[in-house]
């Protein structure tokens, strides 16, 4: 398992755009759970700790060590969007077809069964959140 510090969750929420009650709910922990952890008062229990470092990587974030040094950075290579995956976005947040920069869109509907985006260069299109894996969440830049 990545063990993280808690400046590494705070960069890695400021990469994704995440406040503190995002990664907790894409997490599935308790907001307190992230609040002690970031603020230096609390090391998450193990499972705790692996679900932040998972939610985290499947928003296409790694963390690293070198030598002295750790941090995070975005993943390089696109990632497929899973079901569970798109099961964490919210209304309002920002993705993009293929990674294509030019093709952006926002979620405008969530339920059981999948998303709503509203494209910016055409209509709506509802995907089931199994059939994700041609959408990715929006760099930050690109927002």
């Amino acid at each position: 398992m990545t063990k993280i510090e808690a400046k590494q969750s705070r960069a890695a929420r400021s990469l994704l755009g995440w406040n503190q009650q995002k990664l907790a709910n894409a997490a599935d922990v308790a907001m307190a759970t992230v609040q002690f952890f970031e603020a230096d008062k609390r090391t998450p229990i193990p499972n705790n700790l692996a679900a932040i470092v998972r939610a985290f990587e499947e928003a296409g974030v790694e963390f690293f060590a070198c030598s002295e040094r750790q941090g995070c950075r975005r993943a390089v290579e696109r990632r497929q969007m899973t079901g569970d995956q798109s099961r964490t976005l919210s209304v309002g947040d920002r993705v993009c077809w293929h990674a294509d920069k030019n093709d952006l869109g926002t979620v405008t509907e969530k339920n059981w069964a999948g998303v709503t985006i509203k494209w910016d260069n055409r209509g709506e299109q509802t995907i089931l959140h199994n059939d994700m894996a041609q959408i990715a969440r929006a760099p930050n830049n690109l927002m």
